[in-house]
């Protein structure tokens, strides 16, 4: 009597869940993934990651990727110019320069770390040691944006620490890596906080009244960086503007 009762609620949530115009399947991925990492040329980004989407906002540059399923196309946008500019995911990569591949094999467990509520082991690398965790649920096409967006290849999964043992190699035996885990100039990548956060579709989303622009550069660079290069080019003597004003000064 129980087993029958337990079954008829069951069939009859799931019923209620179609029914109600929600799919079950959209029902069960509730929970996202919220990051902020360091990396040591970049400096902070904030990473939003589920099973069908990742946003990068790059604070320090001042501009945003994000990819969604189905089609994992990129979108780039930057809030203080207004613009955008919307590629495929292999012109994103042809963008960076920068493919990942896949098939590594995995070195020797250093030592477990812990970020928040996931704890994921440090593995040894010829270059530099990488805490890297795969996340129930979350696809390879995300894994892959984060790894080009910092063009850094490691087996497969995201990194959440990453620490350059080039600085530990002893001079009496070059095989012999230790872990540089207390050198804060070993540090490539940082994670600074990590928590599951609940699923929302506007944090994927691309913000409206954007003007789209066909040129990466002009959202990986805002504008008044870009004048500001100019200038510097001007006062060089590069360009046309300063060509003017230089034939005007000797007449």
């Amino acid at each position: 009597m129980f087993k029958c009762n337990f079954l008829n609620t069951h069939c009859a949530l799931l019923l209620s869940l179609v029914v109600g115009g929600v799919n079950p399947a959209l029902a069960a991925r509730g929970t996202a993934w919220k990051m902020v990492q360091k990396e040591k040329s970049l400096g902070v980004q904030t990473i939003h990651f589920s099973s069908t989407g990742v946003k990068i906002a790059d604070k320090a540059r001042g501009f945003t990727v994000v990819s969604t399923a189905p089609d994992w196309n990129v979108i780039a946008y930057r809030d203080d110019d207004k613009v955008f500019c919307k590629l495929t995911k292999n012109q994103y990569y042809g963008q960076q320069a920068f493919k990942v591949k896949h098939g590594h094999s995995l070195g020797k467990v250093l030592k477990n770390y812990t970020f928040g509520p996931v704890t994921a082991p440090m593995y040894y690398g010829p270059y530099h040691n990488d805490v890297i965790k795969r996340f129930d649920g979350v696809p390879v096409e995300v894994e892959d944006l984060i790894s080009s967006f910092y063009k850094g290849n490691s087996i497969d999964g995201i990194i959440l620490r990453s620490v350059s043992n080039a600085m530990s190699r002893t001079k009496t035996d070059s095989s012999v890596f230790m872990p540089v885990d207390m050198n804060p100039t070993g540090v490539l990548r940082e994670t600074l906080s990590l928590t599951s956060v609940p699923y929302n579709a506007s944090d994927f989303k691309v913000p409206s009244g954007m003007r789209q622009v066909h040129d990466m550069k002009q959202v990986t660079t805002g504008k008044s960086k870009r004048k500001e290069a100019e200038s510097i080019f001007l006062e060089m003597g590069v360009g046309d503007d300063l060509g003017v004003r230089e034939q005007s000064r000797t007449k």
